[in-house]
């Protein structure tokens, strides 16, 4: 049951990431016009792509991502194509799925940043792979100091995933690709500025990630590890079968997630549910987060289509969907007077088993889609080609994590034979 107020109020705008347990993907391939960079629902897997401003610097596809642990709103992203003395970082600050792009100059060595991750207080942790620069480096946020793993050579070729736990780095590689390689992991305290082998003759690790304290490692034929990081035991956990382990993320409440390269294309599953894949792509998939940001957020998507005036109407938004508090619904290139429903759902896969979005030419509305099912209409008049309503949420801890789609219909006598236009989508995540 949809339980928002719609009022004329204006709330406090909140910036905002990534939903809750949402899954970030990145793809170091773009086949089939998937994008770098794009949000994977965990329960639906619908997909959303970041709508990027890019300033200085653009990289088409994307190697890596860290969540910052103290910035709700930023995201830190590393390129295939970052590689030189000083390598390029691209820091992402987002309101919902639409950021800007900066850059932040990092001295690993002449190596790669090949893998990003959040250390907390301490800082940003990078792998870096290639030339001298096979090793684990941190980054200091708030000086930019850089400080580098001691032991140069302790970490082999072929650096491939970099975990933090309890306060220490944890790096793994997959050997030389030859049918006779091993595995290694490495471990850095960054503290007391040590590093030790926790193991180098694992299987050829491909993905790390904490699980109950221990790590969760995967390797290239498919297969789980539990791996003491004290004393470097290893335990097979689960023979997937599903080719090589990309990347694995945990959510918050424990959930397992696989991105998995089986030859062609790649796939993301649930662990719960290795049979379906939660979500498939031609794209070559690098790495796989879940969102850690607890905080309300706005996602929009898709494209409108062409009315009358010859333009493509669009939803905006302003502010957030906190509890308690108001966020508006913007319209924008809509005729010049008249009307448009904002249309509001429970579902972005599917009405009543028709899947979405799903192609409304055969209601007389050709070159228009459908983002959402319809829960509820709201009418706005439509003046200088815009309009606006504002969505009050009430202060309910029960609507923590609802999820509201929504899109515009616009009234457009002669834009079609159903005199009507839709706008692009959007997504209200409520915390």
């Amino acid at each position: 049951m949809l339980r928002l107020v719609i009022a004329f109020v204006l709330g406090t705008a909140l910036n905002a990431q990534v939903p809750l347990d949402h899954l970030v993907v990145c793809n170091r391939t773009t086949t089939g016009g998937t994008p770098g960079l794009l949000i994977v629902d965990p329960n639906t897997g619908v997909t959303t792509p970041f709508r990027l401003t890019a300033t200085g610097s653009v990289a088409a596809t994307y190697r890596s991502i860290a969540f910052d642990a103290t910035a709700p709103n930023v995201l830190y992203t590393t390129s295939v194509l970052a590689t030189a003395v000083q390598a390029t970082l691209w820091p992402l600050t987002l309101n919902g799925n639409q950021g800007v792009r900066s850059t932040l100059a990092v001295n690993i060595n002449g190596g790669q940043p090949w893998r990003l991750r959040s250390a907390g207080p301490l800082g940003l942790a990078i792998l870096s792979r290639g030339n001298t620069g096979n090793r684990m480096f941190l980054r200091d946020m708030a000086t930019g100091n850089v400080t580098a793993q001691p032991t140069a050579s302790l970490l082999p070729a072929q650096p491939s995933d970099l975990l933090v736990l309890g306060g220490r780095l944890y790096a793994s590689s997959e050997g030389d690709g030859s049918p006779t390689a091993v595995g290694t992991i490495v471990e850095w305290d960054p503290v007391a500025n040590t590093d030790r082998l926790v193991g180098n003759g694992h299987p050829p690790i491909t993905a790390l990630a904490s699980l109950g304290g221990v790590l969760l490692a995967g390797d290239r034929v498919g297969d789980l590890h539990l791996i003491d990081p004290v004393t470097g035991m290893r335990t097979l956990f689960l023979s997937t079968t599903l080719g090589r382990i990309a990347s694995i993320a945990i959510d918050r409440g424990g959930r397992v997630f696989l991105a998995t390269n089986p030859g062609v294309g790649s796939n993301v599953y649930d662990l719960g549910n290795l049979v379906q894949p939660l979500w498939t792509t031609p794209a070559l998939i690098e790495d796989l987060k879940a969102s850690p940001a607890n905080v309300a957020t706005m996602l929009t998507f898709g494209s409108g289509c062409v009315g009358s005036n010859g333009a493509a109407p669009q939803l905006g938004h302003t502010g957030m969907p906190a509890l308690g508090s108001s966020f508006a619904v913007s319209l924008a290139n809509a005729p010049m007077v008249g009307g448009a429903l904002l249309v509001l759902g429970n579902s972005r896969a599917n009405d009543g088993g028709n899947p979405l979005p799903r192609d409304l030419g055969g209601f007389g509305l050709p070159g228009c889609l459908q983002y959402t099912n319809a829960l509820a209409t709201v009418f706005a008049a439509v003046s200088g080609g815009s309009a606006a309503l504002s969505i009050t949420v009430p202060a309910n801890p029960a609507l923590a994590g609802v999820q509201v789609p929504m899109q515009w219909l616009v009234i457009d006598q002669t834009a079609n034979p159903a005199g009507a236009t839709t706008s692009s989508g959007g997504e209200a995540h409520l915390r």
